[in-house]
C-alpha cells in the first residue's frame, strides 16, 4: 500500500495538522496560490504520524491479521518514497 506523504487522511508516516494548516491559511492576507500553500501551509502544519484512513485501514487489516507492507510516497520536494 502506498500513501501520500504530508496527507490528512493518506500519510502513512507523516500527515497534516488541519488545525494549523486552516489557522495558517486564516491568518494571511497571501494569495492562495499552489506554491505558498506547499512551501508555507503543509511545511509549517506537516507532522510525523499516519493519516485518517490510513490508521483506519492499518486497524482494520490486523483486525484480519493480514501483514500488508505500506509505503510512503512524498509528491511534494525530494520524491522520495519511505517505508512505513
Amino acid at each position: 500500500m502506498v500513501g501520500v506523504a504530508g496527507s490528512p487522511s493518506c500519510g502513512v508516516s507523516t500527515t497534516l495538522d488541519l488545525g494549523v494548516a486552516t489557522r495558517t491559511i486564516a491568518g494571511s492576507d497571501h494569495d492562495l496560490t499552489r506554491a505558498w500553500l506547499t512551501d508555507e501551509v503543509v511545511a509549517a502544519a506537516e507532522r510525523p504520524g499516519a493519516g485518517l484512513f490510513t490508521t483506519a485501514l492499518q486497524g482494520q487489516l490486523a483486525r484480519r491479521r493480514l501483514s500488508v507492507p505500506f509505503a510512503e510516497h512524498r509528491l511534494l520536494g525530494s520524491g522520495d518514497t519511505r517505508a512505513g
